[in-house]
């Protein structure tokens, strides 16, 4: 509270009574007149110094032990990304080493290969493994905060990595599949007279997702011999349908151009009874 203001004015001193609270209170007032109040406290009172220092450690110490932190996370999803995707590109090698050496064995067979794919199913690993890290960092975050200063802390972090290895084994061993599928093609074999494409997964219900079963389609080809094929769809964009006996599936490429091969390899071996073409 300002009570009255004592001036000098015109070789006078004078009083004017104010009456006034000044927001800030007392250190915003001191300030506004040109008094310092921490300045000579933080300066010249060792109680004050040593409460400077202590803060000024004490923040510098919070960051590095961010900055470390941080670091630990980086490395440790450089470290475990880089031991999941050998073994990834490994499996996925082996199951196409696996489907050529079955499918692609004579001389009487045209193979439309679209590397596309393999990059749009390897894409969808790293994503898929991105997402799987940072939920499993998240959970061990929480069950290690849970269990703070408790004997069982310390093996909180080793028992959740193992639950990870175990739990994602079995999907990226088939989404391994399923980039070794998709770099293998679709295949026309003329010796069997059959088409051979990576399974289309769009007949799995919303029970079949919601409990994974998909995955056990992943890597997995569909088998349909050329006489069943009646008309086919070519959608827009890269799609293209066919249809027959066995229903309807759906061959995905990366781009209109491996679309139009496969459809033109077709149009060489089968005699259409019906199409739709709404592509371009």
């Amino acid at each position: 509270m300002v009570f009255g203001e004592l001036y000098h004015h015109n070789d006078e001193w004078k009083f004017k009574a104010v009456g006034q609270g000044f927001a800030g209170g007392l250190s915003a007032l001191a300030t506004q007149h040109g008094v310092n109040i921490y300045t000579p406290f933080l300066l010249y009172s060792p109680v004050g110094y040593a409460s400077g220092l202590f803060i000024i450690k004490n923040i510098m110490s919070t960051n590095m032990a961010t900055k470390k932190n941080d670091a630990d996370m980086k490395f440790f999803f450089s470290v475990v990304a880089f031991l999941i995707f050998i073994p990834f590109m490994a499996f996925a090698y082996l199951h196409y080493r696996n489907l050529k050496s079955r499918y692609v064995t004579n001389k009487n067979v045209q193979r439309i290969v679209d590397i596309g794919r393999l990059y749009a199913a390897v894409g969808t690993a790293i994503a898929a493994l991105a997402i799987s890290l940072g939920m499993f960092w998240f959970i061990s975050a929480m069950f290690t905060k849970s269990t703070a200063g408790t004997s069982f802390s310390d093996f909180v972090f080793p028992i959740m990595l193992v639950i990870y290895v175990l739990v994602m084994v079995y999907p990226l061993k088939k989404l391994a599949d399923a980039a070794g599928t998709a770099y293998l093609g679709v295949i026309l074999d003329d010796s069997s007279q059959t088409l051979i494409f990576p399974a289309d997964l769009a007949n799995c219900s919303a029970s079949d997702i919601v409990k994974l079963r998909f995955l056990e389609g992943l890597g997995s080809v569909d088998m349909i011999p050329l006489t069943q094929i009646s008309s086919f769809t070519r959608e827009k964009g890269r799609l293209l349908h066919i249809q027959g006996d066995f229903g309807s599936r759906a061959l995905i490429f990366s781009n209109k151009q491996k679309r139009d091969e496969c459809l033109s390899a077709l149009q060489r071996r089968i005699k259409f009874r019906g199409s739709r073409d709404l592509g371009y």
